[in-house]
């Protein structure tokens, strides 16, 4: 009967923290990073800085330049330059070579309708060349806080050179849509564009999903967004959604159509839920609300003490060693500093890498053989407790996870140790603050 509770007990156990650990965006694309812009604050990334293909989110950049140093009025005629140098497959509105249109008319052409003849006219327009304007793109790119962006053209039609990271994409949205025209422009859904010299009109129809009502990927929080494709590229996707007094920015890059609306709105809704953002302008503050009822307390402390210094972190997600290494020597402040070295001889790993992460019953070796190196030595406060798996250590590390358990060291009480889960951040700081005690 023992053996079968237990066995009701873990499912309940594991079906919880599966619960839990979905509220950690599972996205599909290649490249991710979520902003929160007021805080500047990175709530979630994914190979952030992998070099990828912006195609059509180029024009976000490219719109932000021509808003800030061309007339809205000034006239702009469709070129046989534009016709001979963009691709002919590339995206249109169905301009005709020698129509005229205004900047402002431009613009809307260019981020509702993608178009990329458009682009070639305004940058040719702004700086007198293709090379000159993509020359100050890369510059103000790196303004953005862009680390590893070449932009090669006004429009993102493929060249193996144009290239950026969801990171550097993110920053720069940053920036384009903190500019209230450039989000009204990639907030339209329709527009119905003038051609002066001759009266035409051509309705452009966005065919972003995330802004249009009635499709499954409509998200009313959205106040900007700008898609992206071509083969390399695959689906991109860059938006800027408010929640309250929270603004979100969100780049995903390489996926399939339509995982990039449905990871986008993963993202969003994983900020939304988890983070909150107070206070007036220029001091504002973010709440993190990822830890768990009965680690909130002393995640709170913890960040006020200075133990983290990623305020954007998931609390529910594994701690790399590097992270648990600053937590330790910031809060403890041991005789001798904790290194690397010292972390990989007591949790017995020798090839240990900052990166890595280490599971429960290697962290129970390193807290134990801390707390005897430096006399931390706590009463034990609980006998005998269940520790599921405790049959597949060896009888060292069972010491250890004892050690840990009757101590109350690692969380929440009525949660299982489990040796083999890797060790989470709320764990982490829930550990030191009471071998602190």
């Amino acid at each position: 009967m023992r053996k079968y509770l237990w066995g009701v007990v873990g499912f309940i156990w594991i079906w919880i923290s599966l619960g839990t650990w979905a509220k950690y965006p599972s996205i599909k694309a290649e490249g991710a990073i979520l902003i929160e812009s007021k805080t500047n604050t990175i709530l979630y990334e994914k190979n952030a800085h992998q070099r990828l293909y912006p195609a059509s989110t180029t024009k976000i950049l490219t719109a932000l330049l021509i808003e800030q140093s061309l007339d809205e009025k000034q006239v702009i005629t469709k070129s046989q330059d534009s016709v001979n140098t963009v691709p002919r497959d590339s995206s249109h509105i169905g301009l005709q070579v020698g129509e005229s249109y205004t900047v402002q008319e431009g613009l809307y052409g260019l981020m509702v309708g993608s178009d990329n003849f458009i682009a070639h006219d305004l940058a040719k327009a702004a700086k007198g060349s293709i090379e000159a304007f993509a020359n100050w793109m890369n510059e103000e790119a790196k303004a953005c806080g862009a680390l590893n962006t070449h932009f090669t053209n006004p429009h993102g039609y493929h060249d193996s050179n144009h290239y950026t990271t969801a990171y550097d994409l993110g920053k720069i949205a940053q920036k384009a849509f903190a500019n209230e025209k450039v989000v009204k422009l990639a907030g339209t859904s329709d527009y119905t564009f003038h051609v002066k010299n001759n009266n035409r009109t051509l309705e452009i129809y966005n065919k972003n999903k995330i802004l249009r009502e009635g499709t499954p990927y409509y998200n009313k929080n959205v106040v900007a967004a700008k898609t992206g494709y071509h083969s390399d590229a695959k689906q991109a996707l860059v938006a800027k959604a408010v929640y309250g007094e929270m603004e979100l920015i969100a780049v995903v890059m390489k996926t399939d159509s339509p995982d990039q609306y449905q990871d986008m709105n993963k993202l969003f809704k994983y900020g939304a839920e988890n983070f909150k953002v107070r206070g007036t302008k220029g001091s504002y503050q973010l709440t993190n609300r990822t830890a768990s009822p009965w680690a909130q307390d002393m995640v709170s402390m913890g960040m006020e003490r200075n133990w983290m210094v990623d305020k954007g972190q998931n609390y529910q997600q594994p701690i790399a060693v590097s992270e648990l290494i600053y937590m330790l020597n910031a809060a403890l402040n041991p005789t001798n500093r904790m290194t690397l070295s010292q972390v990989a001889t007591l949790t017995g790993q020798t090839d240990l890498k900052e990166g890595n992460q280490l599971k429960r019953v290697q962290a129970a070796a390193l807290v134990r053989g801390m707390c005897e190196q430096e006399g931390w030595l706590q009463p034990i406060q609980i006998i005998n407790p269940y520790i599921p798996d405790i049959e597949r250590v060896s009888a060292y590390e069972k010491s250890n996870i004892e050690f840990m358990v009757k101590r109350q060291l690692l969380g929440n009480k009525d949660v299982d140790f489990r040796p083999y889960e890797y060790l989470t951040w709320q764990e982490a700081i829930v550990m030191t603050s009471r071998v602190l005690k």
